[in-house]
C-alpha cells in the first residue's frame, strides 16, 4: 500500500457486465486503522479514489495476476 505497510482487505465484487466490476469493502494499513475501499475495474484496468497527506485524487492502475 502507499504507506509501505502490509494491508488486509475484505470486500465484495459486483459484476456490472462481463468486463466491468465494482469492488467495495474495508482495508487496513493506512493512516486510519480501517479505511473504506472502492474500486472500479474494466478487465485488468482499475480506478480507485486515493488520499495522501490530506490531498485527494485518483489512482489508475493495471492488475496482473501471476
Amino acid at each position: 500500500n502507499s504507506m509501505h505497510d502490509g494491508s488486509i482487505a475484505i470486500g465484495r465484487r459486483t459484476y456490472i457486465t462481463k468486463d466491468w466490476s465494482l469492488d467495495k469493502g474495508l482495508v487496513t494499513g493506512y493512516v486510519d486503522s480501517v479505511t473504506p475501499m472502492l474500486r472500479l475495474k474494466y478487465k485488468d484496468y482499475f480506478i480507485v479514489p486515493g488520499r495522501n497527506n490530506g490531498e485527494t485524487g485518483i489512482v489508475l492502475g493495471i492488475e496482473k495476476k501471476f
